[in-house]
């Protein structure tokens, strides 16, 4: 204990060993008037000869129970010695080994406390890389090869971030070589490498003695050259203990040095054990004689203050004697046994252990078959200020995470495999934001720590580790510094997988980059021709010309036919010019007064007034403030608030005054500050947002930020950055588990992202994207109508009343949705009349007599006869057959009459909207079904995918949710009670920790809501007549039983399709992007002969629906395939031989097959070899097993034909139906996978994204007819009761 490094931790490790001595003897602990005795032994220096510590060591073992803490210089001797001449029979407790090979080794008389330090760089770099102070990923290693660190470079290699610029220390044989000069250390730091593109590394790893680290620091503090502030440095175990302290800077230069301890914080006043300890130190240091100790001693004071050596050494002896306490006899090798025995220590609440020599059997823990290490945590600590001595730190919970490591109970030591890969996420909250921005910003940034946070607790991937770290104070910007060079900077020290903000509208490298800003944009930006990292970077900002297309899409679809009077107010000419230009394109023109000064309430208040005028006249009158300025806003709002007739809801002003507010959700919240809120309760306040209604008190995103934030303050619940927040988080996550990969890059989740094209996260729908370069001629134009260079994530938008916003209510819900479909807004120009129109329109007028005879006419004539404008007509041409039914209908009303009879008026009236807005022929309806025709697949997948969305977006009575809730707990009651035993432990393991969404209050209201309603499309040809007395169309034939069956099939909510519909669809090229497409496989549909391949179509906004299997109970009787024959006397026998054998009827049921030959004489050697097969078996068996399969494949099982038969005979006619169900379904597999080149659902199995539906739109597939044994051409009102009969539960 010569040498400078180990001194001061000798000396106070001593005193915590002496303390636990005098407290074990004084209390009796060991029992049996055993006491224990610590012994100071000088050891030679760790730079003398190896043959004077080997002596030193031998000497000491004479006569002593073993070895208790033996120091870092001479602990690896000990063992060597132990291990090679004493047997492994001296107990070694506590000894301070510096590497991992030293520690695992094996050797169970070696009675580790401490984690080996040469590991500890894991865990450093592990809170480096993610912490919120330091986000280091640009490193300087110094190190005076004391131990190993080339893994610090493989490890950071592995991650892709470069290696660290190291620098060695001399290292020589005497005490009197160890000097360097700290200033060329400083200047090689400074000096950096190409790694690091010349930027100095922010962070420091020191692997080198005390004195080193405290020099180097010190000369920094006074170098202009390096901000410490803004810098970190990392220093190992045996590093940290000392007393730092310099005469000339004291403690300051240490304010960001951290270590990494395996021990608790022994100044820590709460934790029962740390209290005995102090209890113990303080009882020894008052009855210590100092000038009883030997010299070495003596070098540092025993501190009164607790530190981590004492600590330590008061734990080792503790822990010696509570082993020693259990023993009845005490030798060295009972000791060592007793240690492995007991496997688990625990002194107070401090734990050790698992320590294992052998392999446990039964092995419940998965404790390892050999551990000698005691410690199994890791926890970065810092450096005292006031004392200058290394203790524990406080971190807020999210930083805790970041600051431990904690292994489990199934592994000894750190390694490798606990390096997590680290998802960096930077954000910016800009650099002089006050007020609402500066609160907007800073709400943004806290909710992105902890919704990460939270994560990294539960998340699916368990080798990611997320961060996510405000940059303001980590990187500030440099005086003068550019946007470009502060970028970087950034990516050479440290390197982003993400970053978000208004910090950078592009980047120049790979890094993923999401522009979001408190602040609306006027219009979208001009596109270039990209570089190669364009593509990472996509745009989440409010564009006010998206906000006012919407808006005037709105107002033309719900007020238009009322005439009202439009009129736009602005306080900017190019914001109010979009403005007109949006309302235009869908034929509005609305006055637009020049007055451009509207900051205050005096200089609005005419405008408002001028508009109100006509409002309480009777007159509808939409007031648009077009404003991207919260004051202008709540100027226009807090007019209205003061207009007479204001606080009357059956005033003519409140009835017929509509405030459009063209801005942003961000803008609207700041609005939310400005306003008299209880002013503003009767007349409607519109406005747009890509999100969902967070204001609502019980909306789902609102409730999981609660959560999230642990408050319910609705001020800060209504900010609204606190939700783009979410939906950064949820996309950058879904990114991430899509490509699941050990090490994912920037460049990897981008491709994820253009691989998907559009993904919804908490209910938003985000893209389409694509990477696609555009061609010149595209750039030429700046045409937004492109697949190509779109980087617009917010394409989506909803309509919203603000009153529920201002009052925090549900009370005025918009049920209107607008999606772009393009990459920006199209205009087009107003149409105004002219001067021939205008004579033409005279014209009529005079004609008004003749008008008037002609109506007249019309009306005798022709009234009551159906619109037929939309049916088809040729039988020549293929169309499409959609089928809906409401799922459960009985059940809903047997238990909810009153609310299902309001339900289903409204279910009627909005499905027969929708048939008339996407081009639909509405057929006929029996009962909650309809039968609908359409000339193109895109019509009516539109139609089918309105359902849903409609259906969800509306209210409904709550007990309509309460049935099929009530009926979805029955059917798993049901499932569960009638289960095979294997399949529910199967099951229960799927299911662990899992919720379903009928039994999840908070996902459910996400998924479902009122009415559901299944659809079932095909598209092929049919038999089309024309009804002479209703003039209406009907349609027969395998085209309409088919669509009936594949209706049958599906579940509530569930829209699914034919493979020949898809194929159509896809030919006719409808943009599937906000689609959610999954391949079901080919499936068996009752009374036709072939499996029937299924698409299941569902909107994107609705893409997290739990469906149950397909309803395929609907059983498929293979024999009712047999033709028939119709007898003059009308009776109807069958023409199969009485007689018929298996074979016969194999050749029966396969004779309409294309190749039937070839097939039949293959599924013959197929039934044969599988009766061979069987006949090996009783007879039981056999039964149980065909039938198993029988049912698995929906096939009838054979009735006798009489009491006589055998049962050999029937069996083999089960296995006959058998093998011609499976082998026709394999054969059409077969035939669609080489239609495609392979089979397409294979190709996507399991992917239900839109990015597949893309790839599958792009492709040229040809038009594939299912060519299936025709229904006989019955009525469709069977067909259509049938499939109503058949109403099964979720």
């Amino acid at each position: 204990m010569t040498d400078q490094m180990f001194q001061f931790d000798g000396v106070q490790s001593y005193a915590g060993m002496k303390a636990a001595e005098k407290e074990i003897n004084d209390n009796n602990i060991i029992g049996g008037g055993v006491n224990i005795s610590i012994e100071f032994i000088s050891a030679p220096s760790f730079l003398g000869t190896p043959a004077d510590v080997d002596n030193a060591i031998r000497n000491a073992t004479v006569g002593r129970f073993g070895f208790i803490m033996p120091d870092w210089a001479t602990a690896s001797s000990v063992t060597r010695i132990v291990q090679n001449e004493y047997n492994s029979s001296i107990p070694v407790v506590a000894p301070r080994l510096l590497t991992t090979s030293e520690v695992v080794n094996k050797n169970r008389f070696s009675l580790n406390l401490r984690q080996p330090p040469s590991i500890e760089y894991l865990a450093i770099l592990q809170y480096a890389l993610g912490s919120a102070e330091s986000r280091c990923t640009a490193f300087t290693l110094i190190t005076r090869s004391l131990i190993d660190t080339s893994q610090v470079a493989v490890t950071l290699a592995a991650l892709g971030l470069p290696t660290p610029l190291l620098i060695n220390l001399p290292f020589p044989g005497s005490l009197a070589n160890l000097s360097f000069s700290p200033s060329a250390i400083l200047d090689t730091w400074y000096a950096s490498n190409a790694a690091y593109s010349g930027y100095a590394p922010p962070c420091g790893l020191f692997f080198a003695l005390p004195s080193d680290i405290i020099s180097i620091l010190d000369a920094m503090y006074t170098d202009a050259r390096f901000n410490m502030s803004q810098m970190t440095f990392f220093v190992s175990a045996q590093s940290s203990e000392g007393i730092w302290n310099t005469s000339s800077h004291g403690t300051a230069p240490f304010a960001r040095v951290r270590f990494i301890t395996n021990f608790v914080d022994p100044q820590n006043s709460t934790i029962p054990f740390t209290l005995r300890y102090q209890t113990a130190l303080k009882a020894y240091l008052t009855s210590l004689n100092v000038s009883a100790l030997p010299a070495e001693l003596t070098v540092y004071p025993m501190l009164s203050v607790p530190t981590y050596p004492a600590l330590e050494g008061y734990l080792a002896v503790r822990w010696a004697a509570e082993i020693l306490s259990r023993m009845p006899s005490i030798t060295p090798s009972a000791f060592l046994d007793a240690v492995y025995d007991r496997h688990i220590f625990y002194m107070n609440d401090v734990s050790l252990g698992p320590m294992t020599d052998h392999c446990l059997v039964p092995n419940t823990f998965s404790i390892p078959c050999f551990c000698n290490i005691g410690a199994s945590s890791l926890a970065v600590g810092g450096i005292n200020l006031t004392t200058g001595i290394a203790g524990s730190m406080t971190f807020d919970s999210v930083e805790q995470d970041v600051s431990e490591v904690q292994l489990p109970m199934n592994q000894c030591y750190l390694s490798t495999s606990n390096m997590q890969t680290p998802l960096l996420i930077s954000t910016w909250l800009g650099w002089n934001v006050t007020g609402a921005s500066a609160t907007t910003s800073n709400a943004f940034a806290y909710l992105i720590r902890h919704q990460v946070s939270l994560y990294n607790e539960v998340g699916s991937l368990s080798n990611i580790q997320m961060s996510a770290v405000n940059m303001n104070s980590v990187m500030p910007m440099l005086p003068g510094e550019t946007n470009a060079a502060y970028f970087n900077r950034l990516y050479a020290t440290r390197r982003p997988t993400l970053i978000v903000g208004q910090q950078f509208p592009n980047v120049s490298a790979p890094v993923m980059n999401i522009v979001a800003s408190s602040t609306t944009i006027l219009q979208d930006a001009l596109f270039t021709r990209p570089d190669n990292f364009t593509r990472y970077s996509w745009n989440l900002q409010s564009v006010f010309a998206d906000l006012a297309h919407v808006l005037a899409n709105f107002i033309s679809d719900t007020y238009m036919m009322l005439s009202p009077r439009v009129v736009v107010i602005s306080d900017e000419d190019a914001v109010q010019k979009l403005a007109v230009k949006s309302l235009h394109t869908f034929q509005i023109d609305p006055e637009t007064p020049s007055q451009r000064d509207l900051q205050t309430l005096a200089t609005i208040q005419g405008l408002v007034n001028d508009a109100a005028s006509t409002a309480a006249a009777g007159k509808l009158t939409i007031l648009m403030v077009a404003s991207r300025t919260p004051q202008v806003v709540a100027n226009a709002l807090n007019a209205v608030a003061a207009l007479p007739g204001a606080a009357n809801p059956n005033s003519l002003l409140a009835q017929n005054l509509i405030i459009i507010a063209g801005s942003s959700q961000t803008t609207m919240y700041a609005v939310t500050l400005l306003v008299n809120a209880t002013a503003l309760v009767n007349i409607p306040i519109i406005f747009p947002s890509p999100y969902m209604a967070f204001w609502e008190p019980n909306n789902s995103h609102r409730l999981r930020v609660q959560s999230l934030l642990n408050t319910s303050n609705p001020s800060i619940l209504s900010i609204s950055s606190l939700y783009t927040a979410l939906v950064v988080v949820d996309l950058f996550t879904a990114l991430a588990e899509s490509v699941n990969v050990r090490f994912p890059t920037a460049s990897l989740l981008a491709d994820a992202m253009y691989k998907l094209r559009a993904v919804t996260v908490e209910g938003i729908i985000l893209g389409p994207v694509d990477s696609d370069v555009c061609s010149p001629a595209l750039l030429q134009s700046q045409n937004p109508d492109r697949s190509c260079q779109c980087y617009k994530l917010l394409q989506t938008f909803s309509v919203f009343d603000f009153r529920d916003w201002l009052q925090s209510t549900a009370n005025h819900q918009i049920n209107y949705q607008w999606s772009m479909g393009t990459c920006g807004v199209i205009y087009q120009p107003l149409a105004l009349p002219s001067k021939l129109n205008a004579a033409l329109i005279a014209g009529c007028a005079a004609a008004g007599g003749v008008v008037l005879i002609v109506s007249v006419f019309y009306f005798a004539c022709c009234f009551g006869r159906r619109n037929n404008r939309s049916a088809p007509k040729d039988p020549n041409e293929p169309f499409a057959m959609v089928f809906t039914d409401i799922q459960s209908s009985t059940s809903l009303w047997a238990r909810a009459p009153e609310a299902m009879g309001e339900a289903l008026d409204q279910h009627h009236s909005m499905l027969r909207s929708l048939v008339s807005k996407h081009d639909g022929y509405e057929v006929k309806t029996i009962g909650d079904s309809f039968m609908v025709a359409f000339k193109s697949a895109s019509d009516a997948t539109r139609f089918g995918l309105a359902i849903q969305t409609e259906l969800f977006g509306v209210s409904w009575h709550a007990d309509i949710d309460d049935v099929y809730i009530a009926l979805a707990s029955e059917a798993h009651e049901d499932m569960v009670m009638n289960e095979d035993p294997k399949k529910a432990e199967e099951r229960r393991k799927t299911e662990a920790g899992r919720l379903h969404q009928w039994e999840d209050p908070n996902n459910y209201p996400l998924n479902w809501n009122g009415i559901r309603v299944r659809v079932g499309m095909h598209w092929g040809m049919g038999s089309i007549k024309l009804d002479p007395v209703s003039q209406g169309y009907d349609y027969y034939g395998t085209l309409v039983n088919t669509a009936a069956r594949v209706e049958g099939v599906g579940n509530g909510g569930q829209v699914l399709a034919t493979h020949d519909f898809y194929v159509q669809l896809e030919s006719e090229g409808m943009n599937l992007s906000h689609v959610d497409v999954k391949p079901l496989g080919p499936q068996p549909l009752r009374g036709l002969d072939q499996p029937v391949p299924l698409y299941q179509l569902c909107p994107m906004e609705l893409r997290s629906r739990e469906f149950a299997e397909l309803r395929l109970d609907i059983e498929v009787d293979i024999e009712d395939t047999t033709e028939t024959t119709t007898h003059n006397d009308g009776a109807t026998v069958s023409s199969v031989p009485f007689d018929d054998t298996p074979i016969t009827m194999m050749a029966r049921l396969l004779k309409r097959q294309k190749n039937a030959g070839a097939v039949f004489d293959y599924l013959t050697r197929v039934a044969q070899f599988m009766d061979t097969l069987l006949r090996t078996s009783p007879m039981s068996y056999r039964k149980d097993a065909v039938k198993h399969y029988m049912k698995k494949w929906h096939v009838h099982a054979r009735k006798p034909r009489d009491t006589k038969e055998p049962a050999e005979t029937t069996l083999s006619f089960d296995i006959a139906a058998l093998v011609v169900r499976v082998g026709l379904a394999s054969e059409e597999a077969r035939r669609v996978g080489s239609t495609h080149g392979g089979s397409q659902a294979n190709k996507t199995d399991g992917a239900s994204d839109a990015g597949y539906a893309a790839g599958r739109r792009k492709q040229s597939t040809s038009r594939v007819m299912n060519r299936v044994k025709s229904f006989s051409d019955s009525g469709n009102e069977e067909l259509m009761a049938a499939s109503a009969k058949s109403d099964g539960i979720e």
